[in-house]
């Protein structure tokens, strides 16, 4: 049983933090396994996702090495952003009792 990587491990708190009655309905002994797989499936995500957003971006004019590494760094931050709101959401609002 392997750890989880970065991903699984962001995804395993934000499980704690904002989805607890779903965390707790995870047999611990499972846990280590089912955040690693997550994990997994992010980073492979973002991966291609990455990729396709490279091919869409590609200059015109050849670039240098350390502008292609800083576009390339661009681009997987931003499609780290999409996958993560997608895969790790935000709790729905709660509506407020005091009606404000």
């Amino acid at each position: 049983m392997s750890s989880p990587n970065p991903y699984g491990v962001r995804a395993q708190a934000h499980w704690q933090t904002y989805l607890p009655q779903e965390y707790a309905q995870i047999p611990e002994s499972e846990r280590t396994e089912f955040f690693s797989r997550l994990g997994e499936e992010i980073q492979d995500r973002v991966t291609s996702l990455t990729e396709e957003l490279a091919d869409q971006e590609e200059p015109e004019e050849p670039i240098g090495f350390k502008a292609r590494f800083a576009l390339l760094n661009t681009l997987r931050l931003e499609a780290e952003k999409e996958v993560l709101a997608e895969m790790l959401p935000a709790p729905a609002e709660t509506e407020d009792p005091a009606g404000s």
